[in-house]
């Protein structure tokens, strides 16, 4: 029988690698990781809990460049799209 991984949510060392691997450079880690600190890391308006960090980080960034009027598209992966 495989176990089911339990999630783990990330250190403010985990954001900023992740961060740098992606090249994100609209998100701030400390406020995202305060942000779903504060909110039990759940998502959604159904606030269920959170699955995938990873993603989660994905979209932040995504909604940053939006408010600085960058256009950006993200797959559903959590990886940026291309634009072409």
């Amino acid at each position: 029988m495989s176990k089911i991984k339990r999630f783990q949510p990330p250190t403010l060392e985990q954001c900023e690698a992740y961060k740098a691997e992606k090249g994100y450079k609209y998100v701030d880690s400390t406020e995202f990781l305060l942000y779903y600190k504060m909110c039990g890391w759940v998502v959604g308006k159904s606030r269920k809990p959170m699955k995938c960090w990873h993603s989660a980080m994905a979209l932040w960034e995504s909604k940053e460049k939006k408010k600085r009027g960058i256009s950006a598209r993200v797959s559903k992966y959590g990886g940026e799209i291309a634009n072409e």
